[in-house]
């Protein structure tokens, strides 16, 4: 029965053990094959000791010892066992020294005095390489922060910007004590990721999954290879977080029990990451919608049901392509998910019109208007690929998952602005 993260890290490690080596054999997000990763196995070594059975224990024992013999001459560990003595990731004692710590702090009663004092001399070793790479090289701020907390300093956090960075984060705080919060970084009814999410990416036709989001839902029927690191992650505290809206880290969230919607406090134009990301519900999983950035400058307005984003159009353009696209909207393709042009099924439209999407649990209208300048575009309704789509490789190298709603531009004037006006339907 699967009550606690670590519990659904045993269950996913027990899927990729050999056993023959006892190790997990994985390779990227892929498992099977015969490379061995040392910081996903130091992971499933916490994880099997965490259960606190005396089977669970003598594994984990056993798993740890054998790991550190692959500790290299200065004090770093290598990504994958086969590597050994070569150490390419020089971040790689901060990811494995909190797990260290954890088994110090709560477990040292258990592990017996022999592996205590080999778990000591193995973080001991790794602060050591960390200090001295320091010198040669400033850490970025999220590392420093996880590095004074090893020491016992606390220092001034800086903002997590992603879920895989909250996820960090979450074992930096704590390292030091105190409660990361980020347990209202999922949804409470979808169990989504809705914090800083310009850089959250999508896998095939869904969100792609975040480490947050298992730890918050331990029912999770499908297994994947990101599981594995919640072993490394401490009990969340809340495991019913109430529904609120507000800024978190430049983004703004505005929840309800049937969707989420995140959009960038301060619209930067960077291309290829999202300035808005609306997710919701839908009978066979999550819907999403996203707006990525472009080139020139965005800004966003929120508006009683929804938000006005504002396209200011580069002044120095090429339509000798005859493909250029400077705004654009990307919806998942769903069986569920109809799209309309003035309440009829369409692929183009002019600016002006009005557009639908509509799923049984909501429905979108949107709207290309031009606000400054002048100039020709050609509305299109293709399927495609957001910017941030993570699985058009392999079969999937020309397989395409979302609707995308874009303008072409035809010919227009340097200074020009588009408004693309998106609300949720109200009956």
């Amino acid at each position: 029965m699967i009550t606690r993260p670590s519990d659904l890290s045993v269950q996913f490690g027990r899927s990729c053990q050999s056993p023959r080596t006892g190790f997990l054999h994985l390779f990227l997000d892929r498992p099977g094959g015969d490379t061995i990763p040392i910081y996903e196995n130091f992971c499933f070594a916490l994880a099997l000791i965490r259960q606190r059975t005396a089977e669970g224990v003598s594994e984990g024992k056993d798993l740890l010892e054998r790991l550190y013999a692959f500790q290299a001459s200065e004090g770093n560990f290598p990504v994958y066992l086969h590597d050994y003595p070569r150490c390419w990731n020089s971040l790689q004692p901060l990811r494995i020294a909190p797990l260290l710590r954890m088994l110090l702090k709560h477990f040292s009663h258990v592990i017996g005095s022999e592996c205590k004092e080999k778990t000591a001399h193995a973080l001991d070793r790794m602060l050591s390489f960390i200090e001295a790479h320091r010198k040669r090289k400033e850490l970025q701020p999220m590392w420093e922060r996880r590095y004074q907390a090893l020491l016992g300093n606390s220092v001034a956090i800086t903002l997590p910007q992603s879920a895989e960075e909250w996820a960090q984060e979450l074992i930096t705080a704590d390292l030091l004590g105190i409660d990361s919060g980020a347990e209202r970084l999922i949804h409470p009814n979808l169990g989504v990721y809705i914090g800083p999410g310009a850089e959250e990416a999508q896998e095939r036709f869904k969100p792609k999954p975040t480490l947050l989001e298992w730890w918050m839902n331990m029912s999770s029927s499908q297994l994947h290879p990101l599981q594995i690191e919640l072993g490394a992650l401490p009990d969340p505290q809340d495991l019913s977080p109430k529904l609120w809206s507000g800024e978190i880290g430049g983004w703004q969230v505005r929840q309800t029990p049937e969707f989420s919607l995140g959009f960038s406090e301060n619209a930067s134009g960077e291309k290829e990451k999202n300035l808005l990301r609306w997710i919701w519900a839908g009978s066979h999983g999550l819907h999403s919608l996203s707006i990525p950035g472009f080139s020139g400058c965005q800004r966003i307005e929120e508006s009683a049901t929804g938000a006005i984003i504002y396209f200011d159009l580069p002044q120095e353009f090429d339509v000798s392509h005859n493909d250029l696209i400077e705004s654009a909207l990307y919806c998942n393709l769903s069986p569920e998910t109809e799209l309309f042009v003035a309440n009829e099924k369409a692929t183009v439209f002019g600016l002006g019109d009005s557009l639908e999407i509509r799923t049984p649990a909501l429905t979108f209208e949107l709207q290309f208007e031009m606000t400054a300048g002048s100039g020709e575009f050609c509305g299109q309704i293709s399927r495609s690929n957001r910017p941030l789509q993570m699985c058009c490789k392999g079969e999937d190298l020309y397989s395409a998952f979302d609707w995308k709603i874009s303008l072409r531009t035809l010919r227009r004037t340097p200074k020009a602005q588009l408004r693309l006006s998106l609300s949720r339907k109200v009956d």
